[in-house]
This record gives C-alpha cells, structure tokens and sequence, in this order.
C-alpha cells in the first residue's frame, strides 16, 4: 500500500503531464510543495508564478504583476554559484519572508531560476526530494517551451546567443529591433557589483539616462547594453569608478545577425583593458587581432625565451615592460603609468634589453616579431604550456 506522501506525488505527477502553461504548472507545484513559487527565466523574465499561493509581500506582488525580476537582482542572481553542500540560495534581506533560489537544469543547460518562498511551512519541512522533482518537472518544461518573449531585454539576449531570421522578425514586431539595429553593444563586468534591490529598477534606471535608447539585460556574469551613443560620459565614468567597474564596446553593428559576434568583441576587449574605465573594439582591434594569432602554433624567438629565462632567474620585470611598451603603441610615458614606474626606469629597462639581449624597439618589422613572441608567450602561460 502507498503511503500518503507517495500518493501526492504521483497525483502531482500526473497532473505535471497534461499541463499546458507556465502558471498551472507553478500552481501545481505550490500546492505539493506547500510554498508560493515564481518561475524565472535566463532573461530574467517571470515564465510563471503560483496565482492561488500568493505571498503577502509588497515586492514579491510588484515582481509578479510586471513579470520581470529587476536587473539589480539579476545581477545577484546571475552572480550566484551553488556551494557543493548546498544547492540553494536563502535570501533574508528583502523582506520579513524567506526567499529560497535554486538553478533549473534540463540536458545539461541551464534553462532559468526556481524560487519558493517561506510561508506556513518552514523550509526545512520540504522534503528534499520534492523539490528536486519540481525542480526537474520545470525544467524540463521550459527546455521544452522556450518563449518568444516581446520584451526587448530578452529579445536582446535571444539576439546575443544567435536567432533564426524568420522566427525573429515575428518576435520583433513593435520593438525597436524590427528595423536593423544602429547602434552598438557594451558589456558591463558585474562578478564585483551586489546587489539586493528585488523593488525598484535601481541599475535599469540608471543605465537609461546615461545611454540614449538603449536596451539592457543579464547575461551570465555581465549587464549587457545595446546601444546608439553615451549620453552622459562623464556620469558614467564616475558610475563605473565609484562601483569599481569597466565597460567594453563592440564594433558598430548594422545587422541582427552580428550580435554573436559584437558579445564576443566585447569580451575579448575586457580580456585585454588595464586600467581603464571604458575599452572599445576600435582601440584594442589590432592587440586582438595579433592575440588570434599567437593562439596559433607559433615559435617564440629565443631572444624572448632567454629573457624570461633572466626575469625568473633575477626577480626582474623586463619581459612585463617590453610586453607592456610593445602593446602600448611603444609609448614610454603609458608603460610607464601602466606598470607605475618613473619615465627614465623605463627607458633604462629598454636600454638594458639591447644590451644584454640585443633587442632592437626602434626597429619596426623586428618589434612585431617580439610583439608576436610576447604574446605566444601569454597564450601559452594562460594554458600552461610553457
């Protein structure tokens, strides 16, 4: 004879098969779990939410009636990684009642966010094993119904990880995406940026007035901005060092389909930016191009070997100001800011390496074949194949 417990959960899964929404689904899932639950997507979307198990909780209310979580939260959400002895994440801060995330997997992707919420039932009275099977119902659902979202944020994040060209011009209708874009995309890092604004749009708001019509959304560990111009650079400089952040800038984009490739250039001018608040793709175009190259099997020339040979062996940053001077349009005065050393160090560490290395920095065609060895030299570091 089945127990009670089993006999809930067969019923629950039963009727998990003939759901057809989002929100029956939730519902559902609420009433086996004992708990209000909201069902959130990678764009950060509200997919479903349990309508008959409300949390009496204003921003939970607000949260559900405009179907998005804010991008502030997101940020918190996208940055969470579960720990191995726990998979879930327990919010206290927002209100009176406990919060309770967990990530939605189905074939090995992640497909969105599960969250309950503490009501009449402590958490710790919710069988594990209940929540995992919810866990997976959703998921899988999800996997199963990805939405053709309307909202412009998740229409951008659709555009970023790649769509088909007739499904998107159905989508897009009414959007500012129906026409080809004009603009660019920015990528704002927020692995450093907490915070636990679930109310208000704080960053949202923000990000409008310092860039004109743009749109923005979450996307793994950054905020990403499309993008016509910066309305305010110097508000935004001092937002990005007061919050101790950077931003990069694509390439000019002109067709729907060059989003993949402007998210990339986006990340591959955070990969090389310093010290600097703002990065763009037409500044840094040439180190990236000359990054893809020492990817590529290349010999290092042993001038450059005997050189790190030396550094290593007497504690000393030559290869760092060669690598820095090359990289840096050979202007003595930025190694020097870069690596926060006087002028006339640097010029004497340039002197010393063609002396004792004889290399040549005043030569043009030879600084490129250092330039390249020095970067062969990172990739293979980065890799640990050196």
């Amino acid at each position: 004879m089945m127990h009670n417990d089993q006999l809930e959960t067969l019923s629950y899964i039963e009727q998990c098969i003939n759901i057809h929404d989002l929100d029956s689904l939730a519902s559902i899932s609420a009433k086996y779990l004992q708990t209000p639950i909201v069902i959130i997507d990678m764009s950060m979307e509200i997919r479903g939410y349990s309508r008959a198990f409300l949390l009496p909780d204003e921003t939970w209310r607000h949260a559900v009636s405009r179907r998005y979580i804010t991008m502030d939260f997101g940020t918190a959400l996208a940055n969470w990684r579960p720990k191995r002895y726990d998979e879930s994440w327990t919010v206290r801060s927002i209100s009176k009642y406990r919060r309770r995330f967990f990530h939605l997997y189905h074939q090995g992707q992640q497909v969105g966010y599960l969250n309950i919420s503490e009501l009449d039932v402590p958490f710790e009275q919710i069988p594990i094993a209940h929540i995992q099977l919810v866990r997976q119902m959703i998921a899988r659902f999800l996997f199963d119904n990805r939405a053709e979202t309307t909202r412009e944020d998740g229409i951008l994040t659709q555009l970023i990880k790649g769509v088909d060209e007739d499904r998107f011009a159905h989508i897009a209708q009414g959007t500012r995406f129906a026409s080809e874009p004009r603009g660019y995309l920015g990528t704002i890092g927020i692995q450093t940026y907490a915070s636990l604004e679930a109310d208000r749009d704080v960053l949202k708001e923000q990000l409008s007035i310092l860039f004109a019509k743009s749109v923005c959304c979450v996307l793994e560990t950054h905020v990403v901005i499309f993008f016509e111009q910066i309305s305010q650079e110097k508000a935004l400089r001092k937002m990005l060092k007061n919050e101790g952040l950077r931003l990069s800038i694509s390439d000019a984009l002109v067709s729907h389909t060059q989003f993949p490739q402007a998210y990339k250039q986006c990340m591959q001018v955070e990969e090389l930016m310093r010290n600097e608040l703002i990065g763009t793709f037409e500044t840094y175009q040439f180190s990236i191009a000359l990054a893809t190259i020492a990817k590529q099997p290349f010999a290092i020339q042993q001038k450059i070997v005997d050189l790190i040979a030396y550094d290593q062996a007497q504690h000393t940053h030559l290869f760092d100001t060669l690598h820095t001077y090359l990289t840096n349009g050979c202007s003595v005065k930025d190694t020097a800011s870069i690596l926060r050393i006087h002028r006339n160090t640097v010029n004497n560490r340039l002197a010393f390496l063609q002396a004792q290395f004889a290399l040549d920095v005043q030569d043009e065609q030879k600084r490129m074949g250092y330039l390249l060895s020095c970067l062969a030299y990172m990739e293979r570091k980065k890799s640990r194949t050196f």
